[in-house]
């Protein structure tokens, strides 16, 4: 329940950390210059499944899958999933600045 009528309803905190994790699977495979197809099978997931994840396609992608992507990126699935969190929390705080710029008006 919504405590602002105002405020826009939030996406599901579980769904949004897969979009971020996601992106920083993607962010974190490009700076290794690894291709999607190497990464996929370092990962023991298909390329299709890296490619959808890493765009936001899947997001109800197993915690075992995400520790793989995890171990072949080098890092542990936590970290991994604080990386994926501190980008969302920073996203989160650009777009409230954003909408407190612009002023209340524009919700309505």
């Amino acid at each position: 329940m919504r405590m602002n009528p105002n405020e826009p309803p939030k996406k599901p905190v579980f769904r949004v950390i897969h979009l971020f994790i996601g992106r920083r699977v993607l962010a974190e495979r490009t700076a290794r210059c690894q291709t999607q197809e190497d990464f996929a099978r370092e990962s023991k997931v298909s390329r299709t499944t890296v490619s959808n994840y890493e765009r936001g396609k899947i997001t109800n992608i197993g915690v075992e899958h995400l520790e793989n992507m995890a171990h072949a990126l080098k890092l542990s699935f936590n970290t991994l999933r604080s990386m994926a969190q501190q980008d969302s929390e920073q996203q989160e705080a650009v777009q409230n600045k954003d909408v407190e710029k612009s002023g209340p008006d524009v919700l309505k």
